[in-house]
């Protein structure tokens, strides 16, 4: 658990294809693995600079997984980098039996989850890759919240020596570090201090998260709001203090309830004492299409909504 800056309003893209460079230099060994998906993956700087260690194997996505786990097993340090359903729910045979089990080096990147890709659609999206591939033995799940923790992310994925899925996004999204961006596996980021709640969040919601606390503020409600950006391993540490420090806990994440984020949450819980806590995220039905920040206040992923459901919280205690 670090404490690290909030930055400002400006919508980013992510990075990936900056770290992918920066990392490629270092390990020689690192392929770039996409599925007929070449402009989208963001990453022609990295394709123009070593060309030879890209490859698009078109619309065959098993086949897809299946080559970066030889690859891996051959020593080779593969990124996958793709759509959110082709990455990991259409590939999860591959994925568990050549990856998970093998605990080969494989690392996937998905780019669409939650409603990043609003008008793609549930076939483009993902609101269960978080409960599926935090099941698979070996793997490592990150979630970072913007351009700068996307990069530390990705390079942090690199280093590390077995599987790695990081959820990211699509388009821009809003900043929320301003240069330091505190980085680890198993780590977190407590991002402002409050002792009435902890709103603890992942991805595109720790930005919205750190709004709903301004507009609490204004109500003389003082949030902890936590970036929870590796969701295994967890941090227990941040978890247990954040515990001791507030009166209730919100999770927020931009994916179904079951299985994600808010129930990794639970579980390191698990045995132990903690304050009135609530998941907030996707109910059991799947979004419409539409534009990403519309379907957001749709779902009550919105600034607004989360402090609304942050004071009822309270209040019924």
């Amino acid at each position: 658990m670090k404490i690290a800056a909030r930055g400002r309003k400006e919508p980013i893209k992510p990075s990936l294809d900056t770290a992918l460079v920066h990392m490629g230099k270092k390990y020689p060994e690192l392929l770039l693995i996409t599925d007929d998906l070449r402009d989208a993956i963001g990453c022609e700087t990295f394709i123009q600079r070593y060309p030879q260690r890209f490859f698009d194997l078109g619309i065959a996505e098993q086949n897809m997984m299946g080559m970066a786990a030889g690859l891996a097993g051959c020593g080779k340090i593969p990124v996958v980098a793709s759509y959110a359903t082709f990455a990991t729910i259409r590939v999860a045979e591959q994925l568990r039996n050549d990856v998970s089990y093998t605990n080969f080096n494989v690392k996937v990147v998905s780019l669409t989850t939650g409603v990043t890709f609003g008008q793609g659609g549930m076939s483009h999206q993902t609101f269960e890759d978080v409960s599926f591939m935090r099941t698979l033995p070996n793997f490592t799940v990150l979630i970072p919240s913007d351009a700068a923790s996307t990069y530390q992310a990705t390079m942090a994925m690199v280093e590390h020596s077995g599987p790695v899925f990081i959820r990211g996004g699509r388009d821009d999204e809003f900043q929320v570090y301003d240069g330091d961006c505190p980085f680890e596996i198993g780590g977190s980021n407590v991002l402002r201090r409050g002792g009435d709640i902890a709103l603890v969040a992942c991805g595109f919601m720790v930005y919205e998260a750190l709004q709903a606390a301004e507009i609490l503020k204004e109500k003389g409600i003082e949030a902890t709001v936590v970036d929870l950006y590796s969701i295994k391993p967890i941090d227990k540490a941040c978890l247990y203090e954040i515990a001791d420090s507030c009166k209730a806990i919100l999770t927020v994440e931009e994916h179904f309830t079951a299985g994600g984020m808010g129930s990794a949450v639970l579980e390191a819980y698990s045995g132990r004492w903690h304050p009135p806590l609530k998941l907030k995220g996707i109910d059991d039905a799947f979004p419409p299409i539409g534009p990403k920040f519309a379907l957001r206040e749709y779902l009550g992923l919105s600034a607004v909504s989360i402090a609304e459901e942050a004071l009822a919280l309270l209040e019924s205690i």
